[in-house]
């Protein structure tokens, strides 16, 4: 299944498990830089505010809901039921199919503690992960320089980790000048998809409680904090679609 729903004025693509995957495998034979989105609420909402942003977001080939809170209007639990990727977690199973087939990374962010962090996640979920190189930018920089680094690479898949809307911009801005088959941008979803896979601290370790750590002491406040975050999320739209006179 592949649809496309409308989330305050961006197209944002509903698509079943499979079809992602199929997607993946295309983006991946294509002679082109394909580029995947992962939303987060707050890219949404600078998009409500800043046209030229929304165009730099209509410009990715997928644009794929990051977090839940995006869908709940849409009937998420019933979405995710039916296998259409709702959130970040299409990321497992991207990486579990590059990993099958033996296909090539390179990571490219703004904070070397995250680009670690991420880099030791994909490793520990899917040992077989193929990372080619990382490189930690700023705005001094030159962006040549970094170009030339992944070039110099070629892998298939370029993954960003920078906050938005620098990320989607960065993207956009050097995407004809990248030897990439794909470039999917995480920064806005990174901090929910590293999750659990974060060290617990030194004590909780010490007590072998890490377990419990994860599943229970942090389970409540992201609980009631996911759930505040689709409530204003709804009102959100709310707002938007009253301004819009919907």
């Amino acid at each position: 299944m592949e649809a496309k729903v409308s989330i305050m004025g961006l197209d944002v693509d509903l698509i079943s498990t499979d079809s992602f995957s199929s997607r993946i495998e295309q983006y991946l034979t294509n002679d082109y830089l394909n580029i995947i989105f992962l939303l987060s609420t707050k890219m949404v909402y600078d998009a409500m505010e800043v046209e030229e942003y929304k165009d730099i977001l209509s410009k990715a080939h997928m644009l794929i809901p990051g977090e839940e809170a995006l869908l709940s209007e849409f009937h998420v639990e019933a979405l995710r039921e039916t296998g259409i990727v709702t959130n970040y977690r299409c990321m497992y199973q991207l990486l579990d199919g590059i990993k099958g087939e033996h296909k090539t990374m390179y990571v490219v962010g703004s904070s070397e503690e995250k680009i670690k962090q991420f880099m030791e996640f994909c490793h520990m979920i899917y040992p077989g992960t193929k990372i080619l190189g990382a490189y930690c930018i700023n705005p001094e920089i030159n962006v040549e320089l970094v170009i030339n680094e992944i070039n110099g690479a070629n892998p298939d898949i370029l993954t960003v980790i920078l906050d938005s809307p620098e990320q989607e911009n960065w993207i956009i801005e050097n995407s004809a000048t990248i030897n990439a088959k794909l470039c999917i941008g995480i920064g806005g979803i990174i901090d929910k998809l590293l999750g659990k896979h974060k060290s617990a601290p030194a004590l909780i370790k010490k007590m072998k409680m890490e377990r419990f750590y994860f599943d229970v002491i942090l389970w409540i406040p992201q609980r009631i904090k996911k759930l505040m975050q689709n409530r204003i999320f709804k009102r959100k739209i709310a707002h938007y679609k009253n301004k819009k006179g919907e």
